[in-house]
């Protein structure tokens, strides 16, 4: 795993991967807001295909989201899954099409990994 770039302006921290998953290079981009995310997902950059956003309801195991625009893809359910494990908002746009369960699982995984290495603040793709 390669990091691009890492910047910081204020509270924001921006975090750029890439990673090779099933011969297709992905690009992950991490903004580390105040207190919630925004992530990108695409194999060309700057494609933005898709925005959803999900909210995590305070002392509750629900969270309340909502596609703002694009077509129906798996960035809903995948912010609810951010949003409920790391307990803060997150915006997900996704570039890309995950046609595969199988590159859809590896591109999360990769995804879930990424963030908890910028929430603890360690060295994740760091060369």
């Amino acid at each position: 795993m390669k990091a691009l770039t890492l910047s910081t302006v204020s509270k924001l921290q921006r975090h750029q991967f890439q990673e090779t998953i099933n011969e297709d290079t992905v690009f992950f981009e991490i903004l580390e807001l105040r207190n919630s995310f925004y992530v990108w997902l695409g194999t060309e950059t700057s494609l933005m295909k898709s925005l959803t956003v999900a909210f995590p309801v305070p002392n509750t195991p629900q969270v309340i989201s909502t596609k703002l625009f694009g077509p129906e893809d798996v960035s809903k359910q995948l912010a609810e899954r951010l949003a409920l494990k790391f307990q803060c908002p997150f915006f997900i746009s996704v570039g890309l099409d995950l046609q595969t369960t199988e590159a859809s699982h590896l591109i999360e995984k990769k995804l879930f990994e990424l963030l908890d290495g910028v929430r603890n603040d360690t060295s994740v793709g760091k060369d």
